[in-house]
């Protein structure tokens, strides 16, 4: 009988050791499965994704006209669905409308930059997309990039690829790392209104 207890009791002793030290590692656990999740929220903070505005219409954001032969302002009209209001440009012959300094000029993530646009003029019309990156002279035209870009009447979707546009020195490509200008020109003489949406740099 003496002996029956004995063995019990060292069996109760096993069974609490081995439940104390299940919840010992347990407990161990609980801090390495909050660094799991404190690192995948960094990591989901730091990403870059796929694309994002560079102006922010919504905001109030828009242009700022190069001359007093171009107009900016913002509008509701041919917004398509996902758009609140679209940038009218209004161009009373050549002239040029962007932002210097941009409020958002870290490009170096997104090679290319994307724009929706509506134009009024009945035929395709030839415009300039510039930027100037983070090269100096900041002028000078290795640092200029002018895409020529053609405009459909109508509808259209521009995208421009930095990595395949040359700058104006017919050799370098734009470092858009941190983006000095950038702008819509109309080089013709012909006025010209269109309605840009979706100002976006996608990957």
């Amino acid at each position: 009988m003496k002996r029956l207890i004995l063995v019990l009791a060292v069996a109760v002793m096993f069974v609490s050791c081995s439940a104390n030290k299940a919840v010992t590692q347990g407990e161990a656990a609980s801090p390495k499965a909050e660094e799991v999740k404190a690192a995948e929220v960094i990591a989901e903070k730091t990403a870059v994704k796929e694309s994002k505005f560079i102006l922010k219409f919504d905001k109030g954001e828009t242009f700022t006209p190069h001359d007093t032969f171009t107009e900016a302002s913002l509008t509701k009209e041919h917004a398509t669905e996902g758009e609140k209001y679209r940038m009218k440009i209004t161009y009373k012959g050549k002239g040029s409308v962007g932002e210097f300094g941009p409020t958002r000029a870290f490009w170096g993530d997104y090679p290319k930059v994307c724009f929706n646009v509506f134009s009024e003029s009945p035929v395709e019309r030839n415009m300039i997309f510039r930027v100037k990156g983070a090269k100096e002279p900041l002028n000078g035209p290795q640092n200029t990039l002018d895409a020529k870009i053609k405009v459909p009447s109508g509808e259209s979707v521009q995208v421009i690829d930095m990595t395949k546009e040359l700058c104006n020195d017919g050799k370098s490509l734009v470092d858009a790392s941190k983006v000095y200008l950038y702008g819509i020109s109309n080089r013709e003489e012909e006025p010209l209104v269109i309605y840009v949406g979706s100002f976006r740099l996608v990957k």
